[in-house]
């Protein structure tokens, strides 16, 4: 009898290990991170349309307007920021008219083979996807205006147009080259899997899947609905605009950074500035408590126009040692220290954590991902599509080179940045993209280079004001852009949308939005009277420019 029931264990025990092995054969073949099992579907239509001519239009349409709307707005005391999701909204009942009333004639193109067709079937998730992506360059942003609005609003001196037009492309474009680089890494490879993108890809199947409505529930589009009418009560609100305005949506984030982050603000912002301020360390309490401003010794506003000679438009040692110190508030000066810290930290994490999967990844690089670093996702883009071609990135990176060294080298050397700074600047945007691109696309936080890259053309070119501050703009957003065309790779990886195409509406979007932004910023900069300058601005005047304010005293420190 106990023969029988052990040999009757032994074969649950065997089916129970077989189940377990197919269990794990099959995770093994998807993919290893679960959210993205949960989420991501292994399966892909090569024939969907995708880069078409509603694609186009509804896109760099979404570009337009949300470049003109945030910069336009960017300037006011309490800026506006209307993001990609916005157009991604929007643009898919757009898009479902258009399939419904547009003419399905293929019309061709003069003097050449190609035909296309203003409605090529159904509006499609990859459509989609890809105007939500040219949109999204219309919403992130483009920092080098910031460096045109303190030369005019602040610093009150000329730039020429050409200059300004060549800095915003140049700026936002040599991130493609660093993108290029990493991408088997950071996209290719399952572990890294910007939750980000799983965020954007659920809503995505939200708004195109038929689902049936469960009896007594709501299909997801309907519970997207219900959520977005939202509530505010007093200081907590349920209002989804609310909770994801600042740090953007917290579905995207991993708990363990969630934690993270709630850990070090209670530590930073309830115990280390109350100590620092009232203590009144360093005279923190000349200083208002917070402050992003710059201050002389007497606690006055820093008036930098006493410290800089006029010709040269570099620092006078003289007037500045017979003036004051550079001062500020006690919690600026603290979320300084701690920039440096978090870039040092960033370095060991990675190299700690992550060294060995690093090397690992680059070795298998070489051998087009196979074995334990590809996953279903991976081939099946491998399988069905073209990669974009090295030289596309190669030939961006020189053109984008030239042109950084042209600004900057040329028209009187109005950015004081020499050759050498340019160099220097993308060397480190180099550097850092990866340990940044890998804490990113695991945890969703990125690290800002902005203010090491200062600190380091404040040492090594001191007194030129210009030069540090494009000299940050160039290290830092060309690794933030490279960061940021990846997160977008990513989300075609999932999605399974050519990689071409993915380049190529990147590409437009990037080239408009600079476009955009740089002609509001100027047209606004020429047309209001003492914009950002509040000690002439009527009262009451919207026009007070917090985020250049931040940029400027930056310019001084």
């Amino acid at each position: 009898m106990d023969g029988v029931i052990n040999e009757k264990n032994e074969e649950k025990l065997q089916s129970k290990l077989k189940i377990n092995d197919e269990d794990k054969s099959e995770e093994e073949n998807d993919c290893p991170i679960e959210q993205v099992r949960l989420t991501v579907p292994i399966t892909d239509d090569p024939n969907e349309a995708a880069l078409t001519f509603r694609t186009w239009v509804l896109g760099i349409a979404s570009c337009v307007i949300l470049s003109f709307v945030n910069q336009f707005f960017g300037y006011r005391t309490n800026p506006i920021s209307i993001t990609s999701v916005s157009a991604q909204i929007v643009t898919l009942p757009i898009g479902k008219f258009m399939a419904a009333t547009l003419p399905t004639k293929h019309i061709s193109v003069p003097l050449t083979k190609w035909s296309f067709t203003l409605n090529p079937g159904p509006f499609t998730i990859k459509e989609h996807a890809l105007i939500t992506i040219i949109a999204s360059a219309g919403y992130t942003g483009v920092y080098a205006i910031h460096i045109v609005t303190i030369v005019m609003a602040f610093y009150h001196r000329g730039i020429h147009p050409v200059v300004a037009i060549m800095l915003s492309m140049s700026t936002q474009m040599l991130g493609y080259r660093w993108a290029g680089i990493f991408r088997r890494i950071l996209v290719d490879s399952p572990y890294m899997w910007w939750s980000v993108t799983l965020v954007q890809l659920s809503l995505f199947k939200a708004l195109h899947e038929k689902v049936k409505r469960p009896k007594g529930g709501l299909t997801r589009i309907q519970f997207f609905l219900a959520c977005l009418t939202g509530l505010g009560i007093g200081s907590f609100a349920l209002d989804w605009n609310t909770v994801a305005g600042f740090l953007e949506s917290p579905l995207a984030y991993p708990s363990f950074a969630i934690i993270n982050t709630l850990v070090g603000y209670v530590v930073f912002v309830y115990i280390l500035v109350p100590v620092f301020y009232w203590g009144d360390i360093k005279d923190a309490k000349k200083f208002p408590l917070i402050s992003s401003r710059t201050f002389d010794s007497s606690g006055n506003t820093y008036n930098v126009t006493r410290i800089l000679n006029s010709q040269n438009f570099d620092i006078d040692l003289e007037s500045y040692n017979s003036y004051s110190k550079l001062y500020l508030s006690g919690i600026f000066a603290l979320d300084y220290g701690l920039s440096f810290a978090t870039l040092t930290a960033t370095i060991s994490h990675v190299a700690l954590f992550y060294g060995s999967t690093i090397y690992q990844m680059t070795r298998k690089a070489t051998e087009a991902l196979r074995g334990q670093v590809g996953d279903v996702h991976t081939r099946i883009m491998k399988k069905n599509y073209e990669q974009v071609p090295e030289w596309w990135f190669v030939s961006i990176l020189l053109l984008m080179t030239a042109i950084a060294l042209a600004v900057c080298e040329g028209f009187g050397k109005q950015l004081q940045l020499p050759w050498w700074g340019v160099f220097m600047s993308l060397g480190i945007a180099l550097v850092f993209t990866l340990p940044i691109g890998i804490i990113q696309a695991t945890t969703n936080t990125q690290v800002g280079l902005n203010v090491i890259t200062g600190l380091i053309i404040g040492f090594l070119y001191p007194g030129k004001p210009l030069a540090n501050v494009t000299s940050k703009t160039y290290g830092y957003i060309s690794m933030s852009q490279a960061l940021s065309f990846l997160n977008d790779f990513k989300l075609g990886h999932y999605m399974k949308i050519p990689p071409k195409f993915m380049f190529i509406a990147q590409l437009v979007g990037t080239i408009v939005a600079s476009s955009v932004y740089f002609g509001t910023a100027r047209w606004l900069l020429t047309t209001v009277e003492n914009i950002c300058d509040e000690s002439m601005l009527p009262e009451g005047s919207p026009w007070t420019c917090p985020k250049d304010n931040v940029f400027y005293s930056a310019s001084i420190i």
